[in-house]
């Protein structure tokens, strides 16, 4: 019988957004780059694996946003702004690690997966 290797990596909305950093989008995938490396290795040790991750800080940016636009467009419910911050961070996430792993020339099929919180 043949056990594949599997895990879970879950990545925190800090290691993605860090406190005392403006949190814009240059600094976001730099940090998603730099919080894909340990999940390289356990790529090249032959694990499969299921990332996820949180996006606390990003909500309360995106928070801040809607509250200074206000006065010029609706604002949307929190559901939807957690939806469109999974699916932002999602790409994301899934465009650093398939660019890290072509870099390395490892071929492997990289998905991101929205779902309902």
């Amino acid at each position: 019988m043949s056990f594949e290797k599997k895990a879970v990596v879950a990545l925190g909305g800090n290691a993605i957004t860090r406190e005392f950093e403006e949190g814009d989008i240059y600094q976001q995938f730099a940090n998603t780059r730099k919080s894909l490396l340990g999940v390289i290795e356990m790529v090249k040790l032959g694990y499969k694996l299921v990332l996820t991750h949180g996006n606390g800080p990003q909500v309360g940016n995106y928070l801040i946003r809607i509250e200074a636009s206000r006065h010029l467009v609706p604002p949307l419910p929190l559901g939807v702004i957690v939806a469109d911050l999974e699916g932002g961070m999602g790409y994301m996430i899934s465009q650093s690690l398939s660019n890290k792993l072509y870099l390395r020339s490892i071929k492997r099929d990289v998905t991101a997966v929205l779902t309902q919180v």
